[in-house]
């Protein structure tokens, strides 16, 4: 990994084409690419820029409408620099309630507060409880919450909710409801929201009265909330499926509404998981299922783990594709090439790398994949994984494969920027045009212990940069004790936009009191997007 104290300019990322779907399986053609061009390795930049940096709301500052201040800030998530977050609220050391509020720059909105009446009349606003809200570009918030004193009691007293703030929230879903294509109603409680798309479609996963575990969708509109699939649906081949079989493996949702998920097969002995795809309008697609053979040699044995590390999900971007690990038997390398991770879509698998691979920079082979995987809309995955056979102690890394070369971000003692060593790498939640937003653990090198401290970092697809790290002084807030990345990174504007913002969300502690935060920076697109296969754009750091 070489180093630069150059700060980034024209930064240039090409789309790979969309793959040709004739194959059923594809593999990447690593005994055509010499080593020297496969291996692209990162450089790293000293970079922290708190210029850079806007904190939105603080845990001391005054609610929107001034009637107490934010005390403990709960789980924020972020999308286009917008941050949504539920908090317990205090005034003169006494309670006052619980909310959830929409941060942006400049402002806090209140998008419901306990003790609120409900949308439709019946109840009002409880305790926030676990809302975890999601949010959308539009800005759009999503969350679960319950309600106190209404009709039904404990029949209608959870909901799920969406609202932008300008008026009140719309109701999504709640309990003792008919779902549209569903011949029960919903228990109480109603699942957490698990995705909200850009049209404002909300994802959540309950039980119906009797048990039935099902996956729903609902807009907040009259009429607007279906039944995707529940326990006993049929696959293509006839089996029926069980949704909490494989365990806690949550759905994911895209921007046109296609919801991928796994679920068991009955009655099919031992045991049998397979990933699907459901849009509440067509028949069930399965993608993939154990048993099915795996590409170049083998079958896959095991969908959800690697070495017995649980792999929490298998996201789903907008052209349909699924990422996922896989333990695999019957390999030509026995426990040599038994594992790997995959991308399928409607018509083929593609292995983008197998255990036993060499590593981008040849130092050692791939060992074990990390428990959680990121996958953006041109099928880049980004992925932890552990290497054997490693000098220098470097023993795990940080990647990003497309399906034709595997690039190294980092590896565990590369130098960080800023100083010391990377120790330990925590993969954060989000890529975008193949960038990346990451914790990971620095090693000072003045002995044990090895992690002294914690980083926030962004790899902008060729360099490592640092935003932010425990130890900084922030300007006017103190000195960063705690950093935690709660959400996603965003990089907009390419289509149709001159200007183009990559912001990442966090929360820091300093001075005793938690600060929810966005780093930006504005790209501006030379030469745009193209339509077609091989578009490509270059932009500039301001």
């Amino acid at each position: 990994m070489s180093n630069t104290n150059s700060r980034p300019v024209n930064i240039r990322l090409a789309r790979r084409p969309m793959a040709e779907k004739s194959k059923v399986h594809t593999r990447r053609a690593a005994s055509t690419i010499s080593l020297a061009a496969a291996c692209i390795v990162a450089s790293v930049a000293p970079l922290a820029f708190a210029d850079d940096i806007e904190v939105l709301v603080k845990s001391e500052d005054r609610a929107p409408d001034n009637t107490g201040e934010f005390f403990l800030l709960n789980i924020p998530v972020q999308r286009n620099g917008n941050l949504a977050f539920s908090s317990s609220l205090r005034d003169n050391g006494f309670s006052v309630g619980t909310g959830v509020y929409r941060a942006e720059s400049g402002s806090v909105v209140q998008i419901v507060r306990e003790g609120d009446p409900a949308p439709d009349g019946n109840g009002q606003f409880g305790s926030a409880g676990d809302p975890d809200p999601l949010i959308n570009e539009n800005g759009q918030v999503a969350f679960r919450h319950q309600l106190i004193n209404t009709i039904g009691g404990t029949v209608d007293n959870t909901a799920i909710f969406i609202s932008d703030g300008s008026g009140a929230p719309a109701i999504v879903a709640r309990s003792g409801q008919t779902p549209a294509g569903s011949a029960a109603i919903l228990n109480s409680p109603i699942g957490q929201p698990n995705g909200l798309n850009r049209s404002g479609d909300v994802l959540f996963t309950s039980t119906l009265m009797g048990g039935i575990r099902g996956l729903f969708l609902g807009d907040g509109t009259p009429g607007g909330l279906v039944q995707l699939v529940a326990d006993g649906d049929f696959v293509p081949n006839g089996e029926s499926v069980d949704i909490a079989g494989p365990g806690n493996q949550p759905p994911t949702l895209n921007e046109s509404g296609e919801v991928g998920f796994m679920a068991r097969l009955l009655p099919l002995v031992p045991r049998v998981d397979a990933l699907l795809l459901a849009d509440g309008t067509n028949p069930l697609v399965e993608l993939v299922r154990e048993g099915d053979p795996a590409p170049s040699d083998g079958s896959f044995s095991e969908l959800r783990s690697t070495s017995g590390a649980m792999v929490s999900n298998h996201p789903l971007n907008d052209r349909g594709e699924v990422a996922f690990v896989a333990d695999l038997v019957g390999t030509s390398g026995g426990i040599t090439d038994n594992a790997g991770l995959f991308v399928v879509d409607k018509s083929k698998i593609t292995e983008y790398v197998r255990r036993g691979d060499s590593a981008p920079d040849g130092n050692g082979t791939f060992l074990g994949f990390g428990n959680r995987i990121d996958l953006d809309e041109d099928g880049r995955v980004v992925f932890e994984a552990s290497l054997t056979g490693v000098v220098n102690g470097a023993t795990d890394g940080l990647f990003l494969a497309d399906g034709d070369t595997v690039r190294q971000i980092l590896r565990r003692n590369d130098p960080a920027p800023g100083g010391g060593v990377f120790s330990d790498i925590l993969l954060g939640t989000g890529i975008r045009e193949g960038q990346v937003a990451f914790l990971a653990f620095v090693d000072l090198q003045d002995g044990p212990p090895a992690n002294d401290l914690e980083g926030l970092f962004f790899f902008d697809g060729s360099t490592v940069l640092e935003i932010l790290r425990v130890g900084d002084t922030f300007p006017g807030l103190g000195v960063v004790s705690d950093l935690t990345l709660r959400a996603a990174l965003v990089n907009e504007g390419p289509e149709g936009n001159a200007i183009g913002h990559r912001s990442v969300g966090f929360d820091f502690t300093s001075g005793g009191n938690y600060r929810l935060a966005v780093w930006r920076q504005t790209m501006i697109f030379e030469d745009g997007f193209e339509s077609g296969d091989t578009s490509a754009w270059s932009s500039t750091v301001q």
